[in-house]
């Protein structure tokens, strides 16, 4: 449909289209703007976790803005924790400034700190003149083992189950489910396991995962290949799936953000899908990268082998195809029909996402350059078609917004 020619001009004409909107918008530095509307979100103007002003540094997978000296320690956690950039030296693109405008400093220590005690708190809470290690303890406490923002009754029933999960695991070996084995052997697997559970609850295997297909399909194209926090699993029966569900269809961070907190597993299959299936299927941009940021694996497949790719693509997202291709999601996997996200925006005549595929296409067989001239392009081609779907999106929104207005 698209010939390497006609794509090397689109993405010309695109360049110098970028390139004049660049020099346009120069004079308004759209970085300090970002810098300032992240600023103004409630409770940026403290350090989240010290209270000193000024704070120019912000996790964004956490979503609050750091002091310097803060900002340090969140480094020292690795980035299965916290992941930091600067507000004035970093890029920060649209849809992470969704992100870190849907949540601040007042709204995130409102779940992380939801059951901080009132008086005698251990470890004590920092301060602007803070040493670095009542930082350190604080913010561990705070992020890493999520100590505040479960009940002290829920944490100590839970890590009482974690441990005693653990050592059934470490003595049984696991659940027996191999990474390596069929969507049909792992099911088989799983049914097997629970025979013997009904048959024998004591001598049953009782370390079956919550979602054993995930084992075997999140192997697949993992973007970060990110370690989980130990004591992630503080109390998963706080928060249900259905729950999670409508946060991802309706694009609520602060829910997903909570539901996180409280241990619930973003990343892995529920229900024969997985969280970021589910924001991209609802073309849920700020949601999708929160849950890329927090760790969802972009190659990911649903009960049907879908990825979150495959989804976007179905429902003409062209926003979340830029989005997942951006991070680099595989437009080569073929679902249980045998049709890649590519297959499907040719029969559904998706030209924009055809093109980006293609442009992918291009780039990937380039790879092997040292200096990939396809790279630019890509970037070019993504960030035109990009802001087209936004601009028709705002359309939509401001047609929408009249017809409710001229009913009324």
């Amino acid at each position: 449909m698209y010939s390497s020619t006609s794509l090397t001009s689109f993405a010309g004409s695109s360049a110098a289209l970028s390139h004049s909107s660049a020099h346009c918008s120069s004079t308004s530095n759209p970085k300090t703007s970002t810098f300032e509307q992240i600023r103004r979100v409630a409770g940026n103007e403290v350090c989240a976790d010290c209270h000193s002003p000024a704070p120019k540094w912000v996790s964004i997978n956490l979503g609050v803005v750091l002091c310097i000296e803060c900002s340090g320690v969140h480094r020292s956690l690795g980035v299965q924790v916290s992941k930091v950039r600067s507000l004035t030296m970093d890029s920060i693109d649209n849809e992470l400034r969704d992100v870190l405008l849907a949540l601040g400093n007042r709204q995130v220590n409102a779940i992380f700190l939801a059951h901080v005690p009132s008086s005698n708190v251990i470890p004590p809470p920092a301060h602007a003149n803070s040493p670095r290690p009542v930082r350190e303890a604080w913010i561990k406490a705070k992020y890493v083992e999520r100590r505040f923002a479960v009940a002290e009754d829920e944490r100590a029933r839970s890590s009482a189950t974690n441990r005693g999960e653990h050592l059934k695991h470490k003595t049984s070996g696991g659940s027996g489910v191999n990474r390596s084995s069929s969507y049909a052997d792992v099911q088989e697997a799983e049914a097997d396991n629970r025979a013997r559970i009904e048959a024998d609850p004591w001598s049953a295997d009782l370390t079956i995962p919550i979602s054993p297909i995930s084992k075997r399909l999140s192997a697949c194209g993992s973007d970060t290949a990110l370690d989980t926090v130990a004591s992630v699993q503080l109390n998963p029966e706080a928060t249900t799936w259905h729950a999670v569900k409508e946060a991802c269809e309706s694009g609520d961070l602060l829910s997903l953000l909570k539901a996180h907190a409280q241990g619930f597993d973003l990343i892995g299959l529920h229900a024969g899908t997985t969280a970021l299936h589910i924001a991209t299927r609802h073309g849920q941009t700020a949601a999708v990268e929160f849950l890329l940021l927090n760790g969802a694996k972009l190659n990911m497949l649903d009960e049907k082998l879908n990825t979150a790719l495959h989804l976007a693509t179905q429902e003409a997202h062209t926003l979340q195809v830029c989005q997942l291709l951006k991070r680099g999601a595989d437009n080569n996997l073929a679902n249980v029909d045998g049709k890649t996200p590519l297959d499907i925006a040719m029969e559904c005549t998706h030209a924009d996402i055809v093109t980006l595929f293609r442009v992918t296409i291009m780039r990937n067989e380039f790879n092997a350059d040292y200096n990939n001239p396809m790279d630019e392009t890509m970037e070019v081609v993504i960030s035109d078609i990009a802001q087209r779907a936004v601009a028709e999106k705002e359309q939509r929104k401001t047609a929408s917004l009249k017809e409710e207005t001229s009913d009324i």
